[in-house]
């Protein structure tokens, strides 16, 4: 019996259905010229490395290959980018507005993407309405509970999202700025259902952090350093914490919005219970001498000041696990770390629990 004998284009053909299909990203774009070169990056960092590129034809391009498992990747064309799930399937770009689609995690991410463009642009709304100068009280202070609102819903988004897609690239990726927004014991949890390939820098960024909180907990001894003042003198935390009963070590900078906002009732807290053997040291993560001086005297400081001017590099905030200003660190004349994020009126309520005993 003759063996049946296939042309060579059916083999091939037969071949390559059998094989790993490879992802195609099919790429769509505006207002840019033909032979422009699209970019698909390692990774989505700063240090991401170009891994292929592909010229743009009648608005569109086209990156095919194959890929072991899904990675956020970045690409780039022109001064648009766009991040997304690289993985084997038929992925559709749509570099304009940064959304791809074609496979289930493409898909999930889009959807985060939409719902928080979506509420960033309720934020836009409100902040033209508060620069309406004929606002009343009443009207301002509505305004300023809607954003609050909607500022909850955007970390709420983030927080879910991350948490149901922790154990694949897009929750892992998402945990970077997730991680601001949650408490450390759920950052820990998190930390620890992400599996091994995830685990970059940025994680390894973030145990460390947890790590030095967890030694700067409440009921830890302080952790001393030494900066200089505003007029260039070494100064050192522990010198404070000898002379005050309480000594609030407040972590801020001039450049922060928040940290200019949360002031006076800092500056509130020090009138009411300085002569009582209350204490603050400013901490500034400031990085230019001069606006940090500018600062101090707007926003009517009067209290010790120490910086190295590193910006999120200051070796104070390090020392603490700090990720996010204004956050502070009371701290007992003993040493004993007594409380941590005093914020607001929590500052002052704390303050009569302690100097009332």
């Amino acid at each position: 019996m003759k063996r049946a004998v296939l042309p060579y284009f059916i083999v091939a053909t037969l071949m390559a259905s059998c094989g790993k299909s490879g992802y195609s990203v099919n790429g769509t774009v505006s207002d840019i010229a033909d032979g422009t070169y699209a970019y698909l990056y390692s990774g989505t960092s700063r240090s991401a490395q170009v891994v292929d590129s592909a010229k743009v034809g009648n608005g569109t391009f086209c990156f095919k290959g194959n890929q072991e498992q899904a990675e956020m990747r970045k690409i780039s064309c022109g001064k648009l980018k766009a991040v997304i799930v690289l993985e084997n399937a038929s992925l559709n770009l749509d570099l304009q507005n940064g959304i791809c689609s074609g496979s289930a995690l493409n898909d999930i991410y889009a959807g985060y993407l939409a719902k928080n463009d979506s509420l960033n642009a309720q934020m836009n709304v409100l902040r033209d309405k508060m620069g309406n100068p004929s606002l009343s009280e009443e009207e301002a202070k509505a305004i300023d509970k809607e954003g609050e609102r909607i500022y909850d819903e955007m970390n709420e988004c983030q927080a879910r999202t991350t948490k149901e897609n922790i154990q694949n690239c897009v929750g892992a990726y998402l945990f970077s700025n997730t991680f601001y927004i949650l408490s450390d014991e759920e950052n820990e949890a998190l930390i620890a259902q992400i599996p091994e390939q995830f685990r970059d820098e940025r994680v390894k960024k973030f145990e460390d952090i947890l790590t030095v909180r967890r030694k700067t907990a409440v009921g830890q001894p302080f952790i001393d350093f030494t900066m200089n003042d505003p007029e260039g003198t070494k100064v050192s935390l522990g010198q404070y914490v000898k002379q005050n009963k309480y000594t609030l070590v407040d972590f801020w900078a001039s450049w922060c919005g928040p940290c200019r906002a949360e002031m006076p009732n800092v500056v509130a807290a020090y009138a009411q219970y300085k002569d009582k053997g209350f204490g603050i040291v400013g901490v500034s993560l400031d990085r230019d001498l001069d606006s940090w001086k500018k600062a101090i005297e707007a926003l009517d400081i009067t209290w010790p000041q120490m910086s190295d001017l590193k910006y999120w590099d200051c070796a104070g905030s390090a020392a603490y696990g700090v990720s996010s200003i204004p956050s502070t660190v009371l701290i007992r004349q003993d040493g004993v770390i007594v409380e941590r994020n005093l914020r607001g009126e929590e500052i002052a309520k704390k303050l009569e629990e302690l100097l009332a005993q």
